[in-house]
Parts: C-alpha cells; structure tokens; sequence
C-alpha cells in the first residue's frame, strides 16, 4: 500500500508525521531478560480507536466550592487544598476515534490544547453519551506493511488469528 504524502504527515495518534524507525538487532535480542517490544510505528488514522486520558469534572464539587464561604486561616486552606485535590485527581481512560480526539482532546508537546473545537469540561455522563460506543469494541489487528523505504503497523480489517498479524491491545 503506498501512502500519499498527507498520509504521512498525520501518522501518529497526535497528528504528527511518521517517526523515524530504524530496526535494532540489539533491541530484538532481549540479552537483559524482559522489556519492551521493538515494534514498528502504528499508522492511525481518522477512524483508528485510541485511548485517551480524560479529566472528568464534577459539577457538584465546583457548585460547592462556589457556595462555599471563605474561611481563613488554616481550616479554609485545608478544605481548598482537598477539595482542589479531589478534581485534579479524578481521569478516566476513553477509547475514541482519533478524529475526534484531534477536535475535542488534542494537546501539544508542552500541553496546550490545539484541538479543532473550542476547549471543554467533560463529565462522565458527557463522555458516555458522546464515546460509551466504543468502550466495548474489540481491538482491531495489525499488519507490517514496508513501501518507499518505510516500515509500520498498520490496523488490518481482516479478523482472527493469523501470520503477520499482532492484537492492539499490546498498545494499552
């Protein structure tokens, strides 16, 4: 399969352009016992489900720190410091297609939101009305694909078992 040059420039699940690869035999030897695989880079595209981290807001606890009276002093300090704690802490992994994760979701290398559509709180009942859809789905497999000097994973709409093909869920 050849790839087209705006193929190429949105590779990754960011939208960013094919890393470099260069296959290591000392990699793939594994001499150290267990580590990582050494795989080639996955090729996603619009349609590919990728997990993403997603901070899930709760309304409840902004509606109470508002109501909140100010206190001062070392009790008012420390309801802040839990309260803000609380929010800060609560993530949630969704699976999505990676066209919307470019519009809703989309961060750059120094976490700036540059997604497509303008920045939102997401509580857990918007995340399951918009993407509860694709939570369930099973992972698709992975083919190697190698043309015009590259080499990559790309996903297979084939189904089962076979040569050649490797599950996603290595991925998660």
């Amino acid at each position: 399969m050849s790839s087209s040059p705006d193929s190429s420039r949105h590779f990754t699940a960011n939208g960013q352009p094919m890393p470099n690869y260069k296959p290591s035999a000392w990699t793939n030897a594994c001499l150290w016992g267990e580590q990582a695989p050494n795989h080639p880079p996955f090729k996603l595209t619009d349609q590919s489900l990728i997990p993403v981290i997603v901070r899930v807001v709760h309304w409840e606890a902004k509606n109470k720190r508002s109501s909140m009276k100010t206190s001062r002093g070392l009790v008012g300090l420390m309801r802040r410091i839990q309260i803000s704690q609380k929010e800060v802490s609560d993530i949630k992994v969704v699976r999505m297609p990676r066209s919307d994760y470019l519009k809703y979701f989309a961060r750059d290398k120094n976490n700036n939101y540059i997604g497509s559509e303008p920045e939102r709180n997401w509580t857990k009942q918007c995340l399951e009305e918009e993407f509860g859809m694709y939570q369930d789905l099973s992972s698709p497999l992975w083919r190697t694909v190698t043309g015009e000097g590259h080499i990559f994973l790309e996903e297979s709409h084939e189904w089962g078992e076979k040569e050649g093909f490797r599950s996603s869920h290595v991925l998660l």
